[in-house]
Protein backbone atom coordinates (compact mmCIF):
# COMPACT_ATOMS: atom_id res chain seq x y z
CA UNK A 1 0.00 0.00 0.00
CA UNK A 2 2.78 2.26 0.59
CA UNK A 3 4.44 2.25 -2.46
CA UNK A 4 1.11 2.34 -4.19
CA UNK A 5 0.90 5.76 -2.36
CA UNK A 6 4.31 6.95 -3.52
CA UNK A 7 3.20 6.04 -6.87
CA UNK A 8 0.32 7.93 -6.94
CA UNK A 9 1.68 11.16 -5.87
CA UNK A 10 4.84 11.10 -7.84
CA UNK A 11 2.14 10.65 -10.96
CA UNK A 12 0.35 13.86 -9.49
CA UNK A 13 4.04 15.56 -9.33
CA UNK A 14 5.18 14.74 -12.75
CA UNK A 15 1.67 16.19 -13.95
CA UNK A 16 2.04 18.93 -11.97
CA UNK A 17 5.67 19.65 -13.50
CA UNK A 18 4.62 19.49 -16.79
CA UNK A 19 2.09 21.92 -16.99
CA UNK A 20 2.59 25.98 -17.32
CA UNK A 21 1.71 27.94 -14.60
CA UNK A 22 1.96 31.83 -14.32
CA UNK A 23 2.19 34.15 -11.38
CA UNK A 24 1.86 38.15 -11.42
CA UNK A 25 0.19 41.24 -10.64
CA UNK A 26 -2.31 43.77 -11.99
CA UNK A 27 -3.78 46.82 -11.58
CA UNK A 28 -7.90 48.03 -12.79
CA UNK A 29 -10.36 50.85 -12.23
CA UNK A 30 -13.71 49.99 -10.69
CA UNK A 31 -17.20 51.39 -11.25
CA UNK A 32 -19.15 50.00 -8.87
CA UNK A 33 -22.82 50.28 -7.69
CA UNK A 34 -25.67 48.95 -6.04
CA UNK A 35 -29.05 47.13 -6.55
CA UNK A 36 -31.50 47.47 -3.39
CA UNK A 37 -35.64 46.86 -2.63
CA UNK A 38 -36.21 50.43 -1.17
CA UNK A 39 -34.35 53.78 -0.26
CA UNK A 40 -31.71 53.97 -2.72
CA UNK A 41 -33.74 54.91 -5.88
CA UNK A 42 -31.29 56.77 -7.96
CA UNK A 43 -27.55 56.01 -7.34
CA UNK A 44 -24.32 56.39 -9.39
CA UNK A 45 -21.40 54.58 -9.87
CA UNK A 46 -18.23 54.87 -7.75
CA UNK A 47 -15.27 54.98 -9.77
CA UNK A 48 -11.94 53.74 -7.86
CA UNK A 49 -9.25 51.02 -7.72
CA UNK A 50 -8.74 47.28 -8.01
CA UNK A 51 -4.94 46.01 -7.57
CA UNK A 52 -3.81 42.65 -6.24
CA UNK A 53 -1.72 39.14 -7.28
CA UNK A 54 -2.76 36.40 -9.55
CA UNK A 55 -2.07 32.80 -9.92
CA UNK A 56 -3.56 30.79 -13.22
CA UNK A 57 -2.44 26.87 -13.84
CA UNK A 58 -2.97 25.70 -17.28
CA UNK A 59 -4.06 22.11 -18.03
CA UNK A 60 -3.32 22.20 -21.45
CA UNK A 61 -2.69 25.05 -24.42
CA UNK A 62 -7.07 26.25 -24.14
CA UNK A 63 -7.84 25.48 -20.00
CA UNK A 64 -6.89 27.21 -17.57
CA UNK A 65 -7.85 27.44 -13.57
CA UNK A 66 -6.89 30.90 -11.83
CA UNK A 67 -6.74 32.30 -8.33
CA UNK A 68 -6.28 35.98 -7.82
CA UNK A 69 -6.10 38.07 -4.61
CA UNK A 70 -7.29 41.59 -4.86
CA UNK A 71 -7.69 44.56 -2.95
CA UNK A 72 -11.11 46.23 -4.43
CA UNK A 73 -12.24 49.67 -3.88
CA UNK A 74 -16.57 49.26 -4.22
CA UNK A 75 -19.98 51.36 -3.47
CA UNK A 76 -21.62 53.79 -4.74
CA UNK A 77 -22.55 57.54 -4.92
CA UNK A 78 -26.23 59.41 -4.26
CA UNK A 79 -26.62 62.87 -4.85
CA UNK A 80 -28.24 64.76 -2.53
CA UNK A 81 -30.59 68.38 -1.81
CA UNK A 82 -31.41 69.63 1.84
CA UNK A 83 -34.19 72.46 2.20
CA UNK A 84 -33.05 76.00 3.46
CA UNK A 85 -35.36 79.13 4.10
CA UNK A 86 -34.98 82.30 2.77
CA UNK A 87 -35.39 85.78 4.17
CA UNK A 88 -38.88 85.77 3.59
CA UNK A 89 -39.46 82.73 5.56
CA UNK A 90 -40.11 80.81 2.27
CA UNK A 91 -38.38 76.95 2.47
CA UNK A 92 -36.67 76.62 -0.60
CA UNK A 93 -34.52 73.38 -1.59
CA UNK A 94 -30.67 73.36 -2.58
CA UNK A 95 -29.26 70.74 -4.61
CA UNK A 96 -25.36 71.85 -4.86
CA UNK A 97 -23.22 69.65 -6.97
CA UNK A 98 -22.07 67.12 -3.92
CA UNK A 99 -22.86 63.60 -3.61
CA UNK A 100 -23.21 61.22 -0.41
CA UNK A 101 -20.18 58.54 -1.04
CA UNK A 102 -20.82 55.21 0.25
CA UNK A 103 -17.62 53.66 0.37
CA UNK A 104 -16.83 49.13 0.88
CA UNK A 105 -13.67 48.25 0.44
CA UNK A 106 -13.33 44.15 0.13
CA UNK A 107 -10.67 41.53 -0.16
CA UNK A 108 -11.41 39.60 -3.19
CA UNK A 109 -10.52 36.19 -3.40
CA UNK A 110 -11.74 35.24 -7.11
CA UNK A 111 -11.58 31.57 -8.43
CA UNK A 112 -11.79 31.23 -12.35
CA UNK A 113 -12.35 27.98 -15.22
CA UNK A 114 -11.24 29.97 -18.48
CA UNK A 115 -10.88 28.84 -22.04
CA UNK A 116 -8.24 29.96 -24.62
CA UNK A 117 -8.73 30.95 -28.47
CA UNK A 118 -5.50 32.07 -30.84
CA UNK A 119 -1.79 31.18 -30.75
CA UNK A 120 0.16 34.12 -30.15
CA UNK A 121 -2.72 36.82 -29.27
CA UNK A 122 -4.94 35.25 -27.05
CA UNK A 123 -8.83 35.92 -25.80
CA UNK A 124 -9.51 33.57 -22.72
CA UNK A 125 -13.38 33.96 -21.65
CA UNK A 126 -13.42 33.39 -17.81
CA UNK A 127 -16.10 32.41 -15.24
CA UNK A 128 -16.01 31.93 -11.53
CA UNK A 129 -17.16 32.28 -8.24
CA UNK A 130 -15.88 35.68 -5.59
CA UNK A 131 -15.95 35.11 -2.18
CA UNK A 132 -14.76 38.55 -0.63
CA UNK A 133 -14.15 40.13 3.24
CA UNK A 134 -15.14 43.11 3.90
CA UNK A 135 -12.32 45.52 5.05
CA UNK A 136 -13.62 49.05 5.64
CA UNK A 137 -17.22 50.69 5.21
CA UNK A 138 -18.11 53.89 6.02
CA UNK A 139 -20.31 57.09 4.26
CA UNK A 140 -18.64 60.80 3.33
CA UNK A 141 -21.20 63.18 4.14
CA UNK A 142 -20.43 66.96 2.69
CA UNK A 143 -20.37 69.31 5.60
CA UNK A 144 -22.16 73.13 4.22
CA UNK A 145 -22.58 76.16 5.61
CA UNK A 146 -25.99 78.02 5.43
CA UNK A 147 -25.37 79.32 2.46
CA UNK A 148 -24.94 76.08 1.04
CA UNK A 149 -21.06 75.89 -0.03
CA UNK A 150 -19.32 73.25 1.31
CA UNK A 151 -16.83 73.75 3.94
CA UNK A 152 -15.86 70.03 4.77
CA UNK A 153 -17.04 66.35 4.81
CA UNK A 154 -17.77 64.40 7.21
CA UNK A 155 -16.88 60.25 7.42
CA UNK A 156 -19.01 57.97 9.57
CA UNK A 157 -17.87 54.57 10.17
CA UNK A 158 -20.83 51.70 9.11
CA UNK A 159 -19.83 48.90 11.60
CA UNK A 160 -23.35 47.06 10.90
CA UNK A 161 -22.16 45.66 7.26
CA UNK A 162 -22.20 42.15 6.42
CA UNK A 163 -18.33 41.07 6.77
CA UNK A 164 -18.65 38.29 3.81
CA UNK A 165 -20.06 38.71 -0.21
CA UNK A 166 -19.75 35.92 -2.53
CA UNK A 167 -20.41 37.22 -6.17
CA UNK A 168 -20.32 35.61 -9.85
CA UNK A 169 -18.22 36.98 -12.77
CA UNK A 170 -17.76 37.16 -16.21
CA UNK A 171 -14.29 37.90 -17.83
CA UNK A 172 -12.77 38.97 -20.92
CA UNK A 173 -8.87 38.77 -21.02
CA UNK A 174 -6.28 39.16 -23.87
CA UNK A 175 -3.02 38.46 -23.25
CA UNK A 176 0.02 39.09 -25.30
CA UNK A 177 3.00 36.81 -25.08
CA UNK A 178 6.92 38.45 -24.26
CA UNK A 179 9.04 35.70 -23.69
CA UNK A 180 8.44 34.10 -21.02
CA UNK A 181 5.86 36.91 -19.50
CA UNK A 182 2.45 37.62 -20.85
CA UNK A 183 1.15 41.48 -20.82
CA UNK A 184 -2.51 40.99 -20.10
CA UNK A 185 -6.14 43.49 -20.11
CA UNK A 186 -9.00 42.61 -19.12
CA UNK A 187 -12.64 43.44 -18.69
CA UNK A 188 -15.09 41.61 -16.20
CA UNK A 189 -18.82 42.15 -14.95
CA UNK A 190 -19.02 40.96 -11.25
CA UNK A 191 -22.40 40.84 -9.83
CA UNK A 192 -23.11 39.97 -5.94
CA UNK A 193 -25.18 36.62 -5.15
CA UNK A 194 -25.66 37.85 -1.26
CA UNK A 195 -26.79 41.22 0.36
CA UNK A 196 -24.43 42.88 2.41
CA UNK A 197 -27.34 44.66 4.28
CA UNK A 198 -29.13 42.89 7.23
CA UNK A 199 -31.79 43.80 10.16
CA UNK A 200 -29.11 46.53 11.65
CA UNK A 201 -28.23 48.19 8.28
CA UNK A 202 -31.12 49.40 5.82
CA UNK A 203 -32.99 46.45 7.02
CA UNK A 204 -35.44 46.42 4.02
CA UNK A 205 -33.52 47.59 1.58
CA UNK A 206 -31.49 44.60 0.40
CA UNK A 207 -28.53 45.93 -0.99
CA UNK A 208 -26.24 44.09 -3.31
CA UNK A 209 -22.86 45.06 -4.88
CA UNK A 210 -22.85 44.58 -8.95
CA UNK A 211 -20.13 46.61 -11.53
CA UNK A 212 -17.35 46.87 -13.83
CA UNK A 213 -13.79 46.19 -13.59
CA UNK A 214 -10.85 46.93 -16.26
CA UNK A 215 -7.45 45.82 -15.48
CA UNK A 216 -4.45 45.79 -16.69
CA UNK A 217 -0.95 43.59 -16.05
CA UNK A 218 1.93 41.26 -16.24
CA UNK A 219 2.45 37.87 -15.57
CA UNK A 220 5.47 35.31 -15.58
CA UNK A 221 5.62 32.07 -16.55
CA UNK A 222 6.53 29.69 -13.70
CA UNK A 223 7.85 26.49 -16.15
Amino acid sequence: MKKIIIIVFSIIAIRTYGQIQTVGFQFGLNLSNITAREHFEDTKYRKAISTGIKYEFLFSNKYSLGLDILYSQQGFNEDISYAMVDEFGNLITVEPDEKTKYKYDYLLVPLKVGYSFGSTLKINPKFGLCPAILLDAKMILPAVNENGIKIDEQTFEHKNVNKFDVSGQLEIEVKYPINKMELFTSALYRQSLTKFSNDNYFKESKMMHFGFSFSIGLTYRIN
